[in-house]
């Protein structure tokens, strides 16, 4: 019989040490105190479900289904049933981060499991948003006040699965277009102000401690930590038990109407940036890596 937190015949596999080989490379990735809490939390779960015969991509159609059942929930007219739908989404976050944990621990790495964890954000992303409009617009009136509900949580959820998608487009414009169409390599990087801009400034600065990180960082990492998603999901949650503990959807409709903005300011932020700096300079930079290991093969 295991004693503590070790996995019966399965040693080594204490919280301590699924945090060291789960966590350690993301945590130097992302250190934000908001992350790393959500980190420690979803270690529990990953810890019961290595103890089950579940695969990461088990665990990632969990997290969608999760999602799924999470939007239908919400987009009732029941108080209830939408602070249960809420909770769903709580436990896809949970299981979402537990897929890849799994996988890196037990070294089983799937292309196939990355797809399905894109569709699991889509899913999530776009149905926190409609199903919030949805349960909010039950108890709105016709006429403009209810077009103005519905339109906004339409747009809160393309802004939010438009911005996940373009915040790495160049690697798919890269891959579908670049590759057979070399003409379009940029002839240069980003350089003066704009290099502050690109993908690989903006990691190095979010690794930095401090005062070393630069403002643009700062600035960005600000409305990009209140625009996430499991900052959504918490201000759902809450707002889902004070409408059942007080039978109003005020708070609800705070939130919809205020991230709902903050998404779009977020996605055009994005695009520009993108058309601007990111597009090019990821070209580029994978341009670069692609041909230095085709020089590396070749010289073998």
């Amino acid at each position: 019989m295991a004693s503590g937190n070790t996995l019966a015949g399965q040693p080594g596999r204490d919280i301590a040490t699924l945090r060291t080989i789960c966590h350690a490379e993301k945590i130097a990735q992302n250190s934000s105190p908001w992350y790393v809490l959500q980190r420690r939390v979803s270690i529990y779960l990953t810890w019961l479900l290595l103890r089950t015969g579940l695969k990461p991509n088990h665990v990632t159609l969990i997290s969608v289904g999760l999602a799924l059942l999470g939007g239908i929930l919400l987009a009732t007219r029941s108080a209830g049933l939408s602070l249960v739908g809420a909770l769903a989404f709580v436990a896809h976050q949970l299981f979402d981060k537990a897929d890849g944990d799994i996988a890196r621990f037990r070294k089983t790495y799937s292309i196939v499991g990355v797809y399905l964890d894109e569709l699991g954000h889509a899913v999530a992303f776009a149905g926190i948003f409609v199903g919030l409009g949805l349960h909010i617009a039950w108890r709105t009136p016709g006429g403009n006040a209810l077009v103005a509900v519905l339109l906004t949580s339409t747009l809160g959820a393309l802004a939010m699965v438009l911005s996940r998608q373009h915040k790495s487009v160049g690697f798919l414009l890269y891959a579908q277009n670049v590759l057979t169409h070399p003409e379009l390599i940029p002839s240069s990087r980003a350089g003066g102000w704009r290099s502050a801009l690109t993908r690989d400034a903006v990691h190095h600065s979010r690794r930095s401690v401090g005062a070393t990180r630069g403002l643009i960082v700062r600035v960005s990492d600000l409305a990009l930590q209140l625009s996430d998603f499991s900052v959504l999901v918490l201000l759902v949650l809450v707002g889902t038990i004070l409408e059942v503990a007080g039978g109003s959807d005020l708070f609800l409709r705070g939130v919809l109407f205020g991230e709902a903005a903050l998404q779009c300011v977020v996605f055009v932020t994005v695009v520009a940036v993108n058309a601007t700096v990111n597009v090019e300079s990821e070209v580029a930079r994978l341009d670069a890596l692609v041909k230095g290991r085709d020089n590396l093969e070749a010289s073998r």
